[in-house]
């Protein structure tokens, strides 16, 4: 009876031991692993859709959407309609498409490069397949719909098996069975309306569309893009997370000029601009992604737009790359950016006679910065990244330096001499941490001073202690040790002093989006996707998954079925809409991505 009744505890003890194992080793799994395999990755987007898009065919033809969402702050109200055709050698046309039916609903960008329209009374489909010269509209309707298609001036025109033919140089092709055309013309407009009911398709080309096989050009599209998006380099994440990857891709592809390879800030009116700073992250993004060419293409319009000094203007019209002479003169931040992409290009790719052309550029740009390092040991004051005011900038400044020492890093890969690279980079980084760094974090501008020692001048700086997002991204691209002081400092003083509703406002009293321009906000200091994503990519690069993985997913949880705005609303987290969807939002989520381990 001893012995059994010994047994009795020892076999208790070991099955408590053994349930103590399994929950331990369980905790033990449960904090190791990394937030995907913990939280579902189906996650809700803002039920609220964006006003404008671009749509394109990635080769020569691209076209603006307004999608019927009202967004009368920016001027954009009533019906759908497409405008801005880019018609290869034909050039921008002034013609609109008018949706003449119910109200939008819902609008969605789909992974087949497809703009779907949810209508009060029909689903719309819109499409440019790729290589094609058409503009497709499928349509799923419940009671009679109407468009109505306007060209500038009386036009010529003739009617044949279902095909209205109108215009000269270029000449247009609307091609619709089952439909009813009623054309009219007057000195001012050429207007063509095109009447249906229920299942019908809409064919705009600049080619005969006897020769369309309307089923085929789709399936064809589909498969073009499936394959590209395929042979994008794979994230380390599923779900909307890949979803969002994805449709960040095509948003910035079609986006980009599809002949002269400049992107558009934004399709809303008010950015569509080919801002070249917001530019070059869209074509870091793409190179990291695996799209090498679409990046080259940047690169070499960006090369063709330096100016002999070595700077380029600070945006350029997106259709044209006429430069905008007016506007945010100077901004001298893109100098870096280009310096820091085509190295990085060369990294990604090893392709010597690719880089090698536009080394004259980047000599160019370093010749400009090392001659202001040598007068004024700073480079000169600028408007950078936010554009509020005329200073020496922090982002301007490091952004050049890191640009240096990639130029000097390049130039090594080349056999050529950096030494004096690295001298007046040397000199500038001096400037940044002696300076901009004021004791907390970095400043988001210093402001300058003459001090006069026996009787000669010396330009002293003082840091303001306005707090400013955009110090970490430099700070993760290499600006400093992520371990240093100055790094962890800034950081923490970012997230304490912006943190808004788990994102990051630019800086502390911005009212940009709230009275000083848009009037979009309900508030100051909204927090935006990109200064959110710099801190995601930080945390990447400091080892916190975790940290990174919360950031995306509250940038695509106040995305607009995942096109992602510039900035949310700091007291109703609702999409700022006048300037969604931002392509650079777009490009920080696919950098931060392709960066999660």
């Amino acid at each position: 009876m001893v012995k059994k009744e010994r047994f009795g505890k020892r076999y208790y003890y070991f099955i408590l031991s053994a349930i103590l194992i399994v929950v331990v080793v369980a905790l033990a799994i449960l904090f190791t692993q990394k937030p995907e395999n913990l939280i579902g990755h189906n996650i809700n987007t803002y039920n609220s859709f964006v006003s404008s898009l671009l749509l394109s065919n990635w080769v020569n033809n691209s076209i603006f959407v307004y999608t019927g969402i009202n967004n009368s702050e920016i001027g954009l109200y009533g019906q759908p309609f497409i405008s801005d055709i880019m018609a290869g050698k034909f050039g921008l046309l002034n013609d609109q498409l008018y949706f003449l039916g119910g109200s939008t609903k819902k609008v969605t960008l789909n992974l087949n490069n497809e703009i779907i329209l949810t209508r009060s009374n029909s689903t719309d489909l819109i499409s440019t397949p790729f290589e094609s010269n058409s503009i497709i509209i499928e349509q799923n309707s419940t009671s009679q719909d109407s468009f109505l298609f306007q060209l500038k001036g009386k036009n010529a025109y003739s009617i044949e098996n279902n095909t209205v033919i109108v215009g000269n140089n270029p000449k247009l092709y609307i091609y619709s069975p089952h439909s009813v055309f009623n054309v009219s013309a007057n000195v001012n407009y050429t207007s063509i309306t095109i009447n249906n009911k229920g299942d019908m398709y809409l064919i705009i080309s600049f080619s005969p569309v006897n020769k369309i096989n309307v089923s085929s050009l789709i399936v064809s599209n589909s498969a073009y893009i499936k394959k590209w998006l395929d042979r994008s380099n794979n994230i380390s994440l599923n779900g909307s997370f890949l979803t969002q990857y994805y449709t960040s891709l095509l948003l910035i592809k079609d986006n980009q000029n599809p002949i002269t390879g400049e992107f558009a800030a934004s399709p809303s009116p008010i950015y569509l601009y080919a801002w070249v700073r917001d530019g070059s992250f869209a074509a870091m993004s793409l190179q990291d992604a695996g799209h090498i060419n679409s990046a080259e293409k940047y690169w070499s319009w960006m090369d063709s737009m330096q100016q002999t000094d070595g700077t380029w203007y600070t945006r350029y019209n997106f259709w044209t790359s006429a430069p905008d002479t007016s506007y945010g003169i100077p901004e001298y931040d893109s100098i870096g950016l280009f310096q820091i992409g085509v190295s990085s290009l060369y990294n990604l790719t090893h392709n010597s006679t690719l880089i090698m052309q536009f080394l004259p550029a980047i000599n160019r740009s370093l010749q400009w910065e090392e001659s202001n390092i040598n007068k004024s040991k700073i480079l000169p004051q600028d408007l950078s990244i936010w554009e509020d005011v005329l200073a020496y900038n922090f982002w301007t400044q490091a952004m050049d330096f890191i640009g240096m020492k990639d130029s000097a890093a390049l130039f090594n890969s080349f056999n050529k001499n950096s030494s004096e690279i690295n001298y007046f980079a040397g000199i500038l980084n001096n400037t940044i941490e002696n300076d901009f760094y004021n004791g907390s974090f970095y400043a988001e501008y210093v402001t300058p001073s003459e001090l006069y020692i026996n009787g000669t001048g010396q330009l002293v700086f003082t840091p303001t202690m306005i707090a400013d997002s955009s110090s970490i991204l430099p700070i993760a691209f290499g600006l400093i040790p992520l371990n240093s002081v100055q790094a962890k400092n800034d950081v923490t003083a970012m997230i304490s002093s912006l943190d808004i509703e788990g994102g990051l406002a630019r800086f502390t009293g911005d009212t940009y989006h709230y009275t000083l321009s848009l009037h979009d906000s309900s508030g100051p200091m909204p927090p935006w996707i990109i200064t959110t994503l710099f801190l995601a990519y930080y945390d990447e690069k400091d080892g916190n998954y975790t940290g990174a993985f919360n950031l995306m997913k509250w940038s695509i949880q106040h995305s607009q079925n995942f096109l992602l705005p510039e900035a949310i609303d700091p007291n109703h987290g609702n999409p700022l809409q006048t300037t969604s969807p931002l392509t650079w939002s777009s490009a920080m989520y696919v950098i931060t991505a392709l960066n999660y381990k």
